[in-house]
């Protein structure tokens, strides 16, 4: 079971404690397949079978999908981070820009194996934005996570979705809600009840504002030869608890509110 998911269940099975004289109300929430290659440990020949793209799954992706109440997209950002469009202090070798805002689809200039990446990376853009608006077309819910300042939300695919009615854009300092640094993460979403929860900021400029403690750095570590050896990205890609907390609680209350019957699945998460 993906994180969200886990935390979706942990929700809700403390709400029927909570509310024990009427447990008939509450149910176990059923949650779809972890939709991520890192989570098949298992593959073989080349078949991952949570790979969105793998022929042999999609028919049993697109009727998760179709069948849930709330799907929630972690579409990567490897590509679509900003991260590379800023100068290293002490690094020899920058890395290279991928996308520009005038190129958002990618620099038509660079070696085709990093097209191949960047390919790959609007292929997901474009899987996302289609099956978001299946979702709104079927009268579903869902929540599009990616940092503040993607590429990914200037995509064509994925840019006009503001545009449609119930949708909203949500930014939020990871720092709020448990992380260890300022990092500001944006969610478009359609799921009521996350704005004044989910979109929290944190003013301070040294200790955060939820605890008063030092927040970590954001420059990445090079070494003495001018290597950029680590960035710190990666250690903001997971969602702090209460993260996972906030938008638990707001999908569990979707499912307590509807009893139309039309959802097999109350929550799928992709990517």
């Amino acid at each position: 079971m993906d994180e969200l998911g886990e935390t979706l269940a942990a929700l809700r099975s403390k709400r029927r404690k909570a509310m024990s004289a009427e447990p008939a109300k509450l149910r176990q929430p059923a949650v779809g397949d972890p939709w991520d290659i890192l989570r098949d440990a298992s593959e073989r020949d080349g078949y991952n079978k949570f790979d969105v793209f793998h022929e042999r799954n999609a028919d049993r992706l697109l009727e998760q999908i179709r069948s849930a109440r709330a799907v929630h997209f972690g579409t990567e950002c490897k590509t679509f981070s900003r991260a590379r469009d800023k100068w290293i202090p002490g690094a020899k070798h920058q890395p290279p820009r991928l996308r520009s805002p005038k190129h958002v689809l990618g620099l038509p200039w660079l070696p085709k194996k990093v097209q191949d990446k960047i390919e790959q990376g609007n292929k997901m853009a474009k899987f996302t934005g289609e099956r978001i608006r299946d979702i709104l077309a079927r009268g579903g819910f869902f929540i599009l996570e990616n940092p503040r300042n993607s590429y990914l939300f200037l995509h064509p695919d994925i840019k006009d979705l503001l545009e449609l009615e119930g949708v909203k854009s949500l930014d939020t300092h990871n720092c709020m809600h448990g992380g260890q640094r300022q990092k500001w993460t944006r969610f478009v979403t359609n799921v009521p009840g996350l704005e004044g929860t989910l979109d929290l900021e944190c003013k301070g400029k040294k200790l955060c504002d939820r605890n008063g403690q030092c927040r970590l750095e954001w420059t990445p570590r090079v070494d003495e030869r001018g290597n950029v050896v680590e960035y710190k990205t990666s250690g903001e890609a997971e969602y702090p608890v209460e993260m996972c907390n906030v938008l638990g609680r707001a999908i569990a209350d979707l499912a307590e509110k509807d009893d139309s019957g039309r959802f097999v699945l109350d929550f799928v998460e992709i990517f």
